[in-house]
This record gives structure tokens, C-alpha cells and sequence, in this order.
């Protein structure tokens, strides 16, 4: 089963959250990096991750934030193990990026799709597994 699980590809419908899981439970180190801090925290990505990885500890970077003290206050209040020197600021181009020990990435990409035409669309976002060592 790992053979098939553990290889570079796109990730199916909910298989996110069962990896989330799994790599979080066998990872001592977890990297976080979202493009907007605010925006994340306000989103289900946030609510999904914060209720897995509660009580662990990680670090989290960001390329933008509009309002640090209140993006700040979230996180202090949802994620008590994540510091304040555990935020950074980063430049890294992604919308939402997981590391798990330097080993596995979980790179989320948003997606429009169009529904009716130019102006009703959702987003939804694809979720892609990387290997970095074999």
C-alpha cells in the first residue's frame, strides 16, 4: 500500500486529510506556508489543519499579511503550541505549502471553475503529495 500511497502525484478527494493524518503522527518536524496568514485563518484549510495538528509543534511562514496583531490572536488562541517566533515572513510563491521532516510536501493549489459563466465560479483547491528522498 505505501508503494502506491507514497509516490509524486496528485492527491483524490479527501485524501488530504487521511495523509494529513498520517504524516503528522510520524513527523517530528512540520513546516507550514501559507500566502496570505489572513486569509488562511480564516478559511476551512485553517479549521481542517489546526484540528489535526493540535499539540504538535510547527513552524508556520507567510508571504502577506494585512493585519498581523489579529492573525496573531487567532493562532495564539487556536494553536497554543505555536509561538510567536515560530511565525515568519517567507518568500515562497504558494498558496499553501506542507512540510513534514524535510521528506513530503503537501502543495495546494487553488483552482477557478467557471459554473454559469464569467462571473459565477467557485474555487476549489487540488492537493499534490511530493517525495524530496527516496
Amino acid at each position: 500500500i505505501e508503494k502506491e500511497i507514497f509516490l509524486n502525484r496528485k492527491l483524490m478527494d479527501e485524501e488530504f486529510e487521511y495523509l494529513l493524518k498520517y504524516l503528522s503522527a510520524h513527523s517530528q518536524n512540520i513546516k507550514i506556508v501559507v500566502h496570505n496568514l489572513n486569509d488562511w485563518i480564516k478559511s476551512d484549510l485553517y479549521i481542517e489543519v489546526k484540528t489535526i495538528l493540535n499539540g504538535k509543534t510547527y513552524e508556520i511562514g507567510y508571504d502577506e499579511c494585512n493585519d498581523w496583531k489579529n492573525a496573531i490572536s487567532a493562532i495564539k488562541r487556536d494553536l497554543p503550541n505555536c509561538t510567536k517566533d515560530q511565525i515568519k515572513k517567507v518568500n515562497k510563491d504558494f498558496y499553501f505549502f506542507l512540510n513534514f521532516d524535510d521528506k513530503y510536501n503537501i502543495i495546494a493549489v487553488p483552482k477557478d471553475i467557471l459554473i454559469i459563466d464569467n462571473k459565477t465560479h467557485i474555487h476549489k483547491i487540488e492537493f499534490y503529495f511530493q517525495i524530496l528522498i527516496h
